[in-house]
């Protein structure tokens, strides 16, 4: 993922803080500051034919398991109900 994919992505995300913080919008060197404590380091990537400042999806692999909360679990009863439905 390229840096600049990244920060226009995060900024204009609805009600985001990404696109005003202290005046301006996040901007490479914050991002970067940001995911250090977590052990991401922007690194050069190949996207295509080009190289750029970006990051690889593995990278956040690690501090995505340690940091959020697993996706809920579809309950019993919608997956009842979705079968019924299905059978119907």
């Amino acid at each position: 993922m390229a840096t600049e994919s990244i920060l226009l992505r995060l900024c204009n995300l609805d009600e985001s803080p990404w696109s005003d913080i202290r005046g301006k919008p996040i901007d490479d060197r914050h991002l970067a500051q940001k995911l250090r404590p977590y052990g991401i380091k922007p690194k050069v990537v190949r996207i295509g034919t080009a190289t750029q400042r970006g990051y690889h999806r593995t990278d956040f692999i690690d501090a995505w398991k340690r940091y959020l909360s697993p996706p809920p679990q579809e309950s019993a009863t919608y997956a009842t109900r979705a079968t019924a439905e299905a059978a119907e």
